[in-house]
């Protein structure tokens, strides 16, 4: 919440690899850290988390829009159209 809010979207990150190193994978902190990333435009960063999201079986619906979003912001229109293709194969209904 913090990280997300003041826009400290590496920091975050950071946060988010010391938690998973300690305590494992946490979807709550991760969906957290990808609206962070998508704060900032910093669609890199965000399409890596949601990987770790969808290989753990995590993504939602605000997952995919923050990631999307982030990627639209950095200009990358392309990827946010394929993620928006994924929806449907996820299993989710916008």
């Amino acid at each position: 919440g913090a990280c997300k809010r003041a826009l400290a979207w590496e920091r975050c990150l950071e946060i988010l690899g010391d938690m998973q190193r300690r305590l494992g994978p946490d979807a709550v902190a991760c969906k957290a850290a990808v609206a962070a990333c998508e704060k900032a435009s910093a669609w890199t960063s965000s399409l890596v988390l949601f990987k770790q999201l969808c290989q753990d079986e995590h993504e939602d619906l605000a997952a995919f829009n923050s990631v999307m979003s982030a990627c639209a912001a950095g200009g990358q229109w392309e990827r946010s159209l394929h993620l928006l293709s994924e929806i449907d194969q996820a299993g989710l209904k916008p």
